[in-house]
């Protein structure tokens, strides 16, 4: 933690609070960043993220606290978003149009993360799609691109499939990769 803070007022304790304030860089471990610095509020005997909006303006953290318990300013490791399921990429692609891949995300932590997701065919990037999800949450996503060469797909380096590019229609598309590659 940066700082802990025990904050005694005379407001209503159901309400809101908001705060503003400034991170002095070199509080911040090496490893990290200035937006892995959060604020967690003690709720029921632990410390917790739930109840506390926050963002960065500028230099200043700005935050909003459900109630008015104690909170402390912690520098926290950046949250994960799994993969835990791909689909939709078809075998054959006319050339010049795009085709979709989707995926499962899901935040197994209690902060919120974000990821980019990387699609490349053959080692090349073709598309990037940028996930957020907060604690706990699940979703699909879905990224488009425009593949201009046949070949293996992956998924942030994992192999979801081989897609083949080609003119005129499916029928016509190579069956192997050797007749892909003539």
């Amino acid at each position: 933690a940066l700082a802990y803070v025990n904050l005694e007022t005379d407001r209503e304790a159901n309400g809101t609070a908001n705060l503003s304030f400034e991170v002095d860089p070199d509080a911040i471990p090496d490893d990290l960043e200035r937006e892995d610095v959060r604020v967690m509020r003690y709720d029921g005997g632990e410390w917790t993220m739930s109840g506390v909006t926050q963002e960065i303006v500028g230099e200043e953290h700005r935050a909003g606290l459900s109630d008015m318990s104690s909170f402390a300013v912690v520098a926290t490791e950046p949250g994960t978003v799994e993969v835990v399921e791909t689909g939709g990429l078809v075998d054959w692609v006319r050339t010049g149009h795009e085709t979709t891949v989707s995926a499962t995300v899901r935040n197994p932590g209690d902060r919120p993360a974000n990821r980019t997701l990387t699609i490349a065919t053959d080692g090349d990037t073709v598309a990037e799609r940028a996930v957020s999800l907060d604690p706990g949450e699940t979703a699909t996503v879905e990224i488009t691109f425009e593949p201009t060469d046949s070949g293996t797909v992956t998924l942030d380096g994992t192999e979801i499939g081989t897609l083949s590019v080609g003119e005129g229609d499916p029928a016509s598309a190579p069956e192997t990769m050797e007749e892909m590659h003539g």
